[in-house]
């Protein structure tokens, strides 16, 4: 979140978004630019929480043993699935957050809406603390809302319960949300108004 509130609103809080647009560079291509980057950094991080529970679930001690008790549950197969998770979900979280911060108008407004906006991404994500002992994991309605999307097929992937169907809904969810989001960014930045306030 820290990233992104400087890309666009931190950018016009420094007067420096001006020098951008005015480069023989498209502005689609200037938000494209930016999203990848982002898309980069949430990937990495994302990618980073699944390498400390795989560094967590090889330390071996009496806490994970506990945690791991029935083994971790990655194979080629899995960890391929999660990957094609993340990536949409990465990509949903990147458009958003850009759109967010092209619409604020300096970084501290940035930062307040994506306050809000990760308060809202912490409801699906605690739900996915119940979600195993609830029986919903057979609906595929359940993979159509974010983020419950991505945890819930990431923890089937963990205990080797994975299914096409909840794989596929979750991931051209997460694609539609993320070209979306693009789009309203591209759209904002086309507006001579995002140098103020779109």
């Amino acid at each position: 979140m820290g990233v992104v509130s400087d890309m666009v609103a931190g950018e016009k809080e420094k007067q420096t978004l001006e020098t951008l647009l005015i480069s023989p560079v498209a502005r689609t291509e200037i938000v494209l630019g930016k999203f990848f980057a982002l898309a980069q950094i949430s990937l990495a991080s994302s990618a980073s929480a699944l390498a400390g529970v795989v560094i967590l679930y090889l330390s071996k001690n009496s806490v994970t043993a506990e945690i791991f008790k029935d083994g971790l549950g990655l194979s080629v197969t899995s960890t391929l699935v999660v990957l094609l998770t993340l990536i949409p979900a990465a990509a949903m979280f990147s458009a958003v957050m850009l759109a967010i911060s092209t619409y604020a108008k300096n970084m501290r407004e940035s930062q307040t809406y994506l306050t809000v906006a990760s308060m809202l991404v912490l409801i699906p994500a605690m739900m996915t603390q119940v979600i195993g002992y609830l029986d919903v994991t057979n609906n595929l309605a359940i993979y159509a809302v974010p983020v419950l999307n991505s945890a819930a097929i990431i923890r089937a992937a963990l205990l080797g319960k994975l299914s096409a169907a909840p794989v596929a809904v979750c991931i051209v969810v997460n694609l539609i949300l993320a070209a979306i989001g693009l789009m309203i960014a591209i759209r904002l930045f086309k507006r001579e108004q995002v140098l103020v306030r779109v």
